[in-house]
């Protein structure tokens, strides 16, 4: 997991990138934006396009893209390393860009995965919106890349944007369903198994 440090670094480095690029659209200057300490930037058009491709915000207008694209965080994980863990404040929600995720449930005999989720699909967002601690661990399986977006732009975004709030509130649907289905899968092993419960 990151520490309060390491995120606040790559934060601000995401921002220098991304004001750098945005100071080469205007002046139309590429150079300016193509490195900054030894990286090279991804074009602020450039992320705001690799948004569009998201389902959830292919109907935001550019210019809603490119503000999204600039007050969010591209991040990258390794296999194993956690998003956040249970219990952790809900300061922002994920957006899987790239790989997967594994929500890790907490059992009798320690972590189990939950579910698996995937590219595009979202992280966090049940904490954010109810205010509330996370309720589980959330760790790349493999590679992964994701878009952080902050509690307070998340909100904004699906206050402000009727066609992403319809998308997230399917996906909530879906998650609700998917535990539901494990719910009752569990039970029924239980009952063949002869546990009443």
């Amino acid at each position: 997991m990151r520490s309060d440090t390491e995120t606040c670094r790559a934060r601000l480095t995401t921002n220098i990138k991304k004001a750098a690029a945005m100071m080469a659209g205007v002046t139309g200057r590429r150079d300016t934006a193509r490195m900054i300490g030894g990286e090279s930037v991804l074009d602020l058009l450039q992320e705001a396009d690799l948004l569009r491709k998201v389902p959830m915000f292919s109907r935001l207008e550019p210019a809603k893209l490119k503000l999204l694209a600039f007050t969010s965080q591209n991040l990258s994980f390794a296999n194993a390393e956690e998003l956040f863990r249970v219990g952790d404040p809900a300061d922002c929600a994920y957006v899987v860009m790239e790989g997967e995720v594994e929500v890790m449930a907490e059992t009798g005999i320690g972590e189990v995965v939950a579910v698996t989720l995937s590219q595009n699909e979202l992280v966090g967002e049940m904490g954010v919106l109810m205010k509330a601690p996370r309720s589980a661990t959330i760790r790349a399986k493999g590679e992964v890349k994701a878009l952080r977006i902050t509690d307070e732009a998340f909100v904004k975004l699906l206050r402000d944007n009727p066609d992403v709030s319809l998308d997230v509130m399917r996906q909530l649907s879906e998650k609700l369903a998917r535990s539901h289905r494990q719910f009752e899968d569990l039970q029924s092993q239980l009952h063949q198994n002869g546990v009443d419960g």
